[in-house]
């Protein structure tokens, strides 16, 4: 049987995980509260964003004819880029820290699924969070000489996702984008369902996918008429900021799953304690109990032989 010192150093050294388990919880827990409370506030912006895009995008195809060559080429990297050589590039979403279950092994799993489909000549990769690019780089297989990682950024929301902060990624991305020629661009990221389901999601970020339903609302998009020409500046800016709320987006839903993730692995890890705790103390109990009872045999005894 263990010796009470060690059994006492065990129990406090649980009670002191605990403490921190039970803390990380609780941060986890108002972070999700605060990123659902930052995407409610956030989701009116970015559906008027895309849907402004999407009918100034319509407008301009259906006049595309008397506008000028360079609107088209502009464009055309955010629209319907074709390009002699493939290359498409990769943008994962990860976190900086762990203790959040199989969060970030299970959008590299998904990325590297993505990885092995996709017949790209060239193929680069974007770690947004630090332990996606560490699970990468600690890969034993040996990855293909067409895949490259390109770098990695981290610090992107440490309390809250600034918007400021999802701009200046997206313009990262635009100049990977332009400086590479690539084709295509696809962030793996992961969706908040609810604080028990998530999963990862692989969805094209570049060219934007436009809307070509014609089923648009006429209310909607009476909100947006107007008969003035479109100019260069007007529609490059409006589909740059709808790519940015959709990034915006995408980010938030991210980190909601990251949090709830996180928030749940520390509650298991809680009621693990809980459990060790308790078998723990009923050994130290035990033993306790075993060295009174010993030590009281022993003074009857040296009292019987006394007499």
């Amino acid at each position: 049987m263990p010796s009470l010192k060690s059994l006492k150093d065990r129990i406090n050294s649980v009670v002191s995980t605990q403490k921190i388990t039970n803390a990380m919880r609780l941060i986890a827990g108002a972070r999700l509260r605060h990123m659902k409370a930052q995407l409610s506030a956030s989701n009116s912006y970015i559906e008027e964003a895309l849907l402004l895009s999407d009918i100034v995008y319509q407008t301009w195809k259906k006049n595309s004819g008397i506008h000028s060559r360079s609107i088209h080429e502009k464009l055309s990297i955010l629209t319907d880029k074709k390009l002699e050589e493939d290359v498409s590039l990769y943008v994962v979403v990860t976190a900086d820290r762990g203790l959040c279950g199989s969060f970030n092994e299970a959008l590299v799993k998904s990325l590297n699924k993505a990885l092995l489909s996709d017949a790209s000549n060239k193929i680069l990769v974007l770690c947004v969070g630090h332990k996606g690019y560490e699970i990468l780089k600690a890969e034993r297989s040996p990855r293909s000489s067409r895949i490259l990682i390109e770098e990695c950024i981290t610090g992107l929301a440490a309390k809250t996702l600034e918007f400021s902060k999802v701009q200046k990624l997206a313009a990262r991305i635009f100049e990977i984008f332009k400086s590479n020629y690539c084709t295509k661009c696809w962030i793996v990221s992961s969706h908040f369902a609810s604080i028990l389901s998530n999963k990862p999601s692989v969805q094209q970020l570049l060219p934007i996918s436009m809307n070509n339903d014609k089923s648009i609302k006429v209310d909607k998009s009476a909100q947006y008429a107007y008969d003035e020409p479109i100019t260069e500046e007007f529609i490059t800016s409006t589909l740059e900021q709808a790519f940015i709320a959709k990034l915006y987006q995408m980010l938030l839903y991210s980190l909601l799953s990251e949090h709830s993730t996180r928030m749940v692995s520390m509650e298991g890890a809680n009621n693990n304690s809980r459990e060790i705790l308790a078998t723990l103390r009923k050994t130290y109990n035990k033993a306790r109990q075993y060295n009174i009872t010993k030590e009281l045999i022993e003074i009857v005894s040296g009292v019987q032989a006394l007499e």
